[in-house]
């Protein structure tokens, strides 16, 4: 789901992380002070409307066009 909020992600941003890591989708538990935020926005450019665009910011900036998902798992017998 890209286009309506960048999405705050687990991981600290790292810039070198996916130079010095083995895996497809490497977590920076190393604290950096800003978090990773994918996926692009209402407000954003079609080069930024993917989710192998990472940006950063500390989390403690409020925006407009950042946020998170909410998931609700929805068992097979509702």
């Amino acid at each position: 789901m890209n286009g309506n909020v960048f999405e705050w992600c687990l991981d600290s941003y790292n810039s070198g992380l996916y130079s010095v890591s083995s895996e497809s989708d490497p977590c920076s538990t190393e604290e950096t002070g800003h978090r990773v935020l994918r996926g692009g926005a209402f407000d954003s450019d079609t080069q930024e409307l993917r989710l192998s665009v990472r940006e950063r910011n500390k989390p403690e900036i409020k925006w407009h066009n950042r946020g998170c998902r909410i998931v609700l798992e929805v068992s097979p017998n509702h």
